[in-house]
């Protein structure tokens, strides 16, 4: 049997996917012509299909060597030196093979894989809506591109491409995968667990499924259960930092605290630029009241959660007397509210202290003090100012202990005028009064301020329920029952 003949058999045993015999074809063909481009790249696909990938660079190496016009060859390369890490040459391969072949699908595919991995996000785009240009019924290249939607926040656009790529190959799991984690960012959970099912019956052995399917199931409070997909998720991939900070999680939410502190350590330990261990960590040392260690593990947060700043000096307890500083929200309204009683402070040591706040809460905020300015603009000049600094960081450049909370109460109050007219509204009502209270989060957040609202007012509410409503089933309601 000839080479060339051997060569073709080896392509037909991989398509059935015995690999193991497609691979003794290819090397018998080397053996009988070796000087075969077309073998070695051959024997490199079925090579980096085991994952023997410096085999297959030096096969890779040899067929290019044999024949430097090879496109294919430079294609497979760039793949393999991008599955070993080598970036920069597996790019520079990639984009030799477009120059060889320019209408070249795979090519595009591959190199928009690494401009997404190198966070290249707009070069990525364009390479992998080439590749569609060229091959119109390509499913990788249109899952490609939902990835890169989503991380440019185009969830909508990125539900098109991850339901194409599925419509052209149904039994794709990655495509589940990507669709079934944005529906869980949409709280589309019941269609996200679906899909994430689908995942998984397409690839049993996929941890990345499992762990987006514990993520629904968080959501949804059903804490055992996302703690066992959790669970499967590191098992099936034991270096997989995301999957143990996840379960840390729940065991936290569990109150099994010291379990939890046990899989951050370990990511921290084998993962030190993994930060969101160390921020998960700092919420144990919060609800164990350390707070010294908790306001340290609080500031990365800036970088776990790309929070912005203006580009003003960062006040880090530096003099302020004379000086004119910025303090700024970078939350929601609720922490706004509880870290703005740090800013009296502040400006107790500064000239002037400006508090920037979400638009809505400047009315009762400006009517609970008098020692600052509230802002609630859009534009900030940093030239006007000196210093700034996130509300959430002052408790920790003022290293607050449980002792040294401000404690003046209340810090927040309305104004006088709007007091009286609610007490004048509330004065006329007979019988029972009907409290609604609006909560963006989870189910469990909003029993806990159920109860809390109940022991405060105890003496005035006869009953207070909570009701769970989303969306325009929200609004609609809001009107009917308060």
């Amino acid at each position: 049997m000839t080479a060339e003949l051997r060569v073709n058999f080896g392509i037909a045993l991989a398509n059935k996917g015995s690999l193991q015999q497609a691979m003794k074809y290819f090397r018998r063909a080397i053996e009988l012509r070796p000087d075969y481009p077309e073998a070695y790249n051959n024997l490199s696909v079925v090579l980096f299909r085991n994952k023997l990938l410096d085999e297959a660079e030096d096969c890779l190496r040899r067929a290019i060597e044999l024949r430097s016009d090879y496109p294919e060859a430079y294609n497979n390369l760039g793949a393999v030196l991008k599955d070993m890490n080598q970036l920069d040459e597996a790019e520079n391969c990639l984009r030799r093979a477009i120059e060889l072949k320019p209408n070249y699908p795979e090519g595009y595919i591959n190199l928009g894989e690494i401009l997404k991995d190198t966070n290249r996000l707009d070069e990525a785009e364009v390479c992998f809506r080439r590749a569609i240009e060229l091959n119109p019924d390509c499913p990788e290249a249109y899952n490609s591109l939902g990835v890169v939607q989503v991380g440019v926040k185009r969830l909508e656009e990125a539900l098109n491409l991850f339901n194409r790529a599925i419509e052209l190959r149904f039994d794709y799991p990655e495509a589940y995968n990507n669709l079934g984690a944005v529906l869980k960012d949409m709280n589309q959970l019941d269609e996200a667990e679906n899909c994430l099912r689908r995942a998984i019956e397409f690839r049993s052995d996929y941890p990345e499924a499992y762990n987006n399917l514990g993520l629904v199931f968080k959501k949804t409070n059903c804490l055992d259960e996302a703690e066992k997909y959790f669970r499967r998720a590191i098992a099936l991939n034991p270096d997989y930092p995301q999957a143990y900070v996840n379960l840390g999680m729940v065991l936290k939410e569990t109150y099994r605290l010291d379990e939890a502190a046990e899989y951050f350590h370990q990511v921290i330990e084998r993962y030190p630029d993994f930060l969101e261990a160390d921020f998960a960590l700092g919420i144990l040392y919060l609800l164990q009241g350390k707070y010294d260690k908790w306001w340290a593990k609080y500031e990365l947060r800036c970088k776990v959660f790309e929070y912005c700043q203006p580009e003003i000096r960062r006040w880090q307890g530096e003099e302020l007397a004379g000086r004119k500083i910025l303090l700024f929200y970078e939350q929601g309204f609720g922490d706004t509210i509880q870290f703005v009683r740090y800013a009296s402070k502040v400006a107790e040591l500064a000239f002037e202290t400006i508090v920037w706040v979400p638009k809505p809460l400047g009315r009762l905020l400006d009517a609970s003090q008098n020692s600052f300015t509230i802002y609630t603009g859009e534009i900030i000049r940093p030239e006007e100012y000196d210093f700034a600094c996130p509300l959430p960081s002052l408790p920790f450049v003022f290293n607050t202990s449980q002792e040294t909370i401000p404690r003046v109460i209340p810090y927040v109050q309305s104004s006088i005028d709007i007091a009286s007219k609610w007490r004048e509204i509330l004065d006329r009502l007979d019988g029972v009064t009907n409290i609604g209270l609006g909560s963006s989060g989870p189910e469990t957040l909003i029993i806990k301020m159920t109860k809390a609202v109940q022991f405060l007012l105890i003496s005035s509410v006869n009953s207070l329920t909570p009701e769970k409503y989303t969306g325009s089933a929200y609004r609609q309601v809001i009107g009917q029952k308060t």
